[in-house]
């Protein structure tokens, strides 16, 4: 049977890159990291890491075992906080960190039912563009588009939201056709700007495998709060990448038109994910953890 304790280990390992920096993570030997792992490889007959003199890569099968213990150690953490939710009373302040976009988008409009099930507890938010230390900062949920380094955070990955290319009627109507990605070197680009940096555009057509990315250091307007740059995608600024669930509304009133549709289309690079980050600290207050939990369901559903 397989040893269903050890998953944690194995997640950590991945998240981590290698077995030192996860046995940091999960204050523990490393020895003890690596008996959970060789007890997962006899469970399953199969090896679950490629080990390189630097580098540990995970085999086909380690893949598999990875991405269905990150939905079974979050099923088992939910049931836990489920059980132990209907026995606690939640209440008090919990600060998040998040980007202007994903708390806009994301964050805020799925509070209201957690305030309908806990209306004791109180939510407090701040935008946040680029990384902050947790240990040095005052909140106790941080939402990042990149992964920190410091392994001995908590970081819990969650699907990253799905994105649109988007213009004005107003805009397109006197601009050269849009047909593939190749024409967006002829329009006008709203472009991001993440800890002062160009964020790039990447997309993937839905019949091919390859990435494709696409420079906006050329923009002619940039902007860090998206919803400025939403504001002028709106005005026949031209053409931007935004949160589908921040410009689905608009473009069903007509207001805005969708393009290159047969991409999906992401502000991050292709290697890149979001977390919710959290000190093991902030892991042992039940609100802190009902709060989390709310968010990833939401999310991810």
């Amino acid at each position: 049977m397989l040893s269903i304790e050890s998953l944690p280990y194995l997640i950590s390992v991945v998240e981590c890159g290698g077995f030192s920096a996860a046995a940091d993570q999960l204050n523990c030997a490393t020895s003890t990291v690596s008996r959970h792992i060789q007890q997962l490889e006899k469970d399953l007959g199969s090896a679950l890491f490629i080990r390189h003199t630097r580098k540990l890569s995970l085999t086909e099968e380690g893949r598999i075992v990875y991405e269905r213990g990150l939905e079974i150690c979050s099923q088992i953490d939910m049931m836990e906080s489920a059980v132990f939710n209907r026995h606690q009373e939640i209440s008090g302040l919990v600060k998040i960190s998040a980007p202007h976009w994903m708390c806009d988008n994301y964050i805020a409009p799925c509070l209201p039912k957690l305030h309908q099930k806990w209306p004791k507890l109180s939510i407090s938010t701040t935008i946040e563009a680029g990384y902050i230390d947790p240990y040095l900062a005052e909140h106790d949920i941080y939402i990042c588009v990149t992964k920190p380094k410091d392994s001995s955070l908590i970081m819990r990955p969650f699907h990253y939201p799905e994105f649109w290319l988007v213009a004005s009627p107003e805009y397109l109507k006197n601009k050269a056709p849009l047909n593939s990605a190749e024409d967006l070197h002829h329009h006008d680009i709203l472009g991001l700007k993440r800890s002062n940096k160009h964020a790039t555009w990447s997309f993937k057509h839905r019949d091919k495998e390859d990435v494709e990315t696409f420079d906006t250091s050329g923009a002619w307007f940039t902007y860090v709060s998206t919803g400025i740059g939403y504001k002028t995608c709106l005005n026949g600024g031209g053409l931007c990448v935004v949160p589908r669930a921040q410009a689905e509304h608009d473009v069903r009133q007509g207001l805005l038109r969708r393009l290159l549709v047969q991409y999906s289309w992401s502000t991050l690079g292709e290697d890149q994910d979001s977390y919710i980050v959290y000190t093991k600290e902030s892991a042992q207050s039940p609100r802190v953890k009902a709060v989390i939990e709310h968010i990833l369901d939401n999310i991810n559903s």
